[in-house]
């Protein structure tokens, strides 16, 4: 398989979540669409980054369980707790 193939089999469209979403509201998108990121708009609509799979491991590898009910961008990230 090509990634042209895989890409029409997949389509073009682009999820994105807004900033008011908990981390268990974005791994149920994430199961619910079967895709691994989202795309996080600021509070403005401008692109304010990108949430994977892999950034959700972290966050409950560090923060524990009750990181799920927090806000996307009440979490900081380990750069941010570094300063």
């Amino acid at each position: 398989m090509t990634v042209r193939q895989i890409l029409e089999s997949k389509g073009r469209s682009v999820e994105t979540i807004s900033p008011d979403v908990t981390v268990s509201d974005a791994v149920a998108i994430l199961s619910e669409r079967r895709i691994g990121a989202l795309v996080a708009l600021s509070e403005g609509g401008r692109v304010a980054g990108i949430l994977s799979e892999r950034d959700i491991v972290r966050v409950i590898g560090r923060d524990g369980p009750q990181a799920l009910a927090c806000l996307l961008y009440t979490s900081p990230s380990p750069r941010d707790r570094q300063k």
